[in-house]
């Protein structure tokens, strides 16, 4: 299972928050809350068995429709598996065998009456990736008339979250999740520290960002706006040796 979910509101998903009633259903996450026309995200590591994310689907309208989905495989993982379930579930296949996936049966939906029948899987195989997938839901007498939800699922490593080591006293960035604000990033460094620098590194491990930092309490601003939504990670360098890692997620404006 993933630890974290994230969700990525996409303008469009906001958009779509207005006019959901109009729609030919509602997909809602464990929380409760409406996902339509947006980004999921799930975070987990290369060592968990499996990754997943359950969404409940409820009709609009008046009458009972048959509501069918499929699956595209917007960006594949060699080496990892996945698989979904709609009422039924199939096995789980590797990355790229099922660009296009549907679902093993079609669905008759009642209005107003929750359907728990939606589940997505991912298989990390102990591998680094950051895998995207594109679901939509559609009348099957109207192909037309669609819902849409996007699940990725990025894992990385757990080593190096979360602990503070000799020469730092705090290292600490808000708001995490975040949806297009600057980050703070609040430090305390010892001022024994030669030289201390802070990096901003993407799930393909490309830096975008490198910033000296001043020792003793300090609040730093960082600005979002040229950073890719995503997961990325925080690093403090301390004389040149990566020393903490924190896992950031952006969500975009």
């Amino acid at each position: 299972m993933s630890r974290t979910i994230t969700q990525l509101i996409t303008v469009a998903g906001l958009l779509c928050l207005a006019s959901a009633q109009a729609q030919l259903l509602n997909v809602t996450d464990s929380d409760g809350n409406l996902v339509n026309g947006t980004t999921i995200l799930a975070i987990g590591a290369p060592t968990d068995a499996t990754l997943e994310v359950d969404l409940v689907v409820t009709l609009n309208g008046t009458d009972a429709k048959t509501v069918d989905m499929v699956r595209y495989e917007e960006e594949a993982c060699t080496g990892t598996q996945n698989y979904f379930c709609w009422g039924e579930c199939w096995l789980p296949a590797n990355a790229g065998v099922n660009p296009t996936w549907e679902a093993i049966v079609a669905q008759v939906l009642s209005p107003g009456v929750p359907n728990n029948g939606f589940h997505a899987y991912f298989k990390p195989m102990g591998l680094e990736a950051c895998c995207l997938f594109h679901f939509v839901w559609f009348d099957a007498a109207n192909v037309s008339d669609s819902v849409w939800v996007d699940i990725q699922f990025c894992t990385t490593p757990d080593a190096g979250f979360g602990e503070l080591v000799t020469g730092v006293q705090r290292f600490d960035i808000a708001p995490n999740p975040s949806i297009g604000q600057d980050l703070v990033l609040s430090t305390d460094i010892a001022q024994g520290v030669a030289l201390a620098e802070v990096k901003l590194v993407n799930a393909l491990g490309e830096v975008a960002l490198v910033r000296p930092l001043v020792k003793g309490v300090t609040n730093n601003v960082i600005p979002t706006w040229g950073l890719a939504p995503g997961v990325w990670m925080v690093q403090l360098h301390l004389d040149g040796q990566a020393v903490i890692t924190r896992r950031l997620v952006i969500t975009g404006r």
